[in-house]
């Protein structure tokens, strides 16, 4: 019986440490989440042109996919700056072909784009202030994996040691 109720308390010992993990990387991805917002939303806007815009087979191991890849110029102070930047992110946005056709269908080469730029260094710019829908799944996902976790903790308890067991 006491060895039962030692691997009882072992049990619930590494639930908590796995929940304390598990909440530790929410509250990371929400910080990410929320930091990558407020570099979003204090980037200035200008009107640019879009040079180019097509789609690209990308292939970068697991992330392989297609991309929008639309070159776009703007002028801040007047000096001229070009990029290819879709997101502030500093990664490159791959999906399914579908998904990169109708986002390079939205910039058109020859029309006009808005572009989110740094005012304190201008060459680095994005075409969306949007946040990637990959972002806020994760952090969701995350949320209810730990959600989740803390029920099943909760539930696979029993009684606490030393209290009487009804039956």
């Amino acid at each position: 019986m006491a060895h039962q109720s030692s691997i009882i308390r072992l049990l619930h010992g590494v639930q908590r440490v796995a929940f304390v993990a598990l909440a530790g990387v929410v509250f990371y991805a929400a910080g990410i989440l929320a930091n990558y917002r407020i570099q979003v939303m204090s980037l200035n806007q200008i009107v640019g042109d879009v040079l180019t815009s097509q789609v690209r087979y990308v292939d970068q191991g697991r992330f392989s996919g297609y991309r929008p890849l639309v070159e776009y110029r703007y002028t801040v102070g007047g000096v001229e700056y070009r990029n290819d930047v879709f997101h502030l992110a500093g990664w490159n946005d791959v999906g399914n072909r579908k998904w990169a056709e109708t986002t390079a269908q939205k910039f058109e080469a020859g029309s006009q784009c808005t572009v989110y730029y740094d005012a304190h260094a201008p060459q680095a710019s994005c075409l969306t202030n949007q946040i990637r829908s990959g972002i806020k799944d994760g952090v969701a996902i995350c949320f209810f994996v730990v959600f989740g976790s803390w029920c099943a903790l909760i539930g696979l308890r029993g009684p606490k040691p030393g209290s009487a067991s009804v039956g």
